[in-house]
């Protein structure tokens, strides 16, 4: 299959939604899959441009069997709302004749990765144009969440290096599920990364907790939330055991009378 992965945030960044999408076009590609990514120049989590990629702005590369072609994004020295919005819309710009020039190699599926929503129109034209199937993947939703609230202030970068997310975040996305709830099994082989095998069952389940502290807003204090599923690895697209599951807070609202 022809795979177009299009994400801002690609390897060799090394946590963050680029090292989500690097290790699933890697996987991909060893598969026997055709992937291509278009993706801005790695800068997370420092913020700034590697300097292996100041120039040119434009490039085509090979990454571990996949076809890598980066666009430019401008990269604010102090991330806040507003100029992480203009720093998105800067590579959603940059990208947007690269993502077309795609049509013509006939991609069979476009994966957006967000959270650059404003990429998703362009996927989806794409995604039209050349009548492949479009898919919008959500990732990174808690600390967004806790910046959105007023939890977390300062730079993005800093935060993360300093794991100061971990006061509302404290533990990984997910674990291993079988026999146990906690299955057993290492998360790294060789001191990299274990890619993920058809028949691997896991949890994937973002939250946010919120203890008192007198820095929080007590309207805030001893809020937990949390959102699992378990997922099957499969040689296509993964399957969500759980999907049936009500997760929209007005469902849940819904259900908690009845409890």
């Amino acid at each position: 299959m022809r795979i177009l992965i299009y994400s801002a945030n690609f390897a060799p960044e090394p946590t963050g939604i680029g090292k989500y999408s690097g290790d699933m076009a890697r996987w991909l590609a060893d598969r026997g899959h055709e992937v291509r990514v278009v993706a801005a120049p790695p800068y997370y989590p420092a913020w700034k441009i590697d300097r292996k990629y100041a120039w040119p702005p434009f490039r085509r590369e090979q990454w571990r069997g996949v076809d890598v072609w980066r666009a430019p994004l401008w990269v604010p020295q102090s991330p806040n709302g507003f100029t992480r919005i203009a720093h998105l819309l800067s590579f959603a710009v940059s990208s947007f004749p690269i993502m077309l020039w795609q049509v013509f190699w006939r991609p069979e599926l476009v994966l957006t990765v967000a959270p650059a929503f404003v990429c998703a129109p362009t996927a989806l034209l794409t995604g039209r144009l050349c009548r492949a199937k479009a898919w919008l993947h959500l990732q990174d939703f808690e600390i967004d969440v806790a910046f959105g609230l007023g939890l977390l202030k300062g730079k993005v970068g800093s935060l993360i290096k300093t794991e100061a997310y971990l006061q509302f975040f404290s533990h990984r996305t997910g674990h291993w599920l079988g026999l146990d709830v906690h299955d057993v099994g290492d998360y790294k082989v060789g001191g990299e990364w274990r890619v993920l095998e058809p028949g691997m069952v896991l949890t994937v389940e973002p939250g946010i907790y919120i203890r008192p502290s007198p820095r929080i807003a007590k309207e805030f204090w001893n809020i937990g939330i949390r959102i699992e599923d378990e997922v099957l690895v499969t040689n296509g697209a993964p399957e969500v055991l759980t999907a049936a599951l009500e997760k929209t807070p007005d469902a849940i609202e819904a259900l908690v009378p009845a409890a």
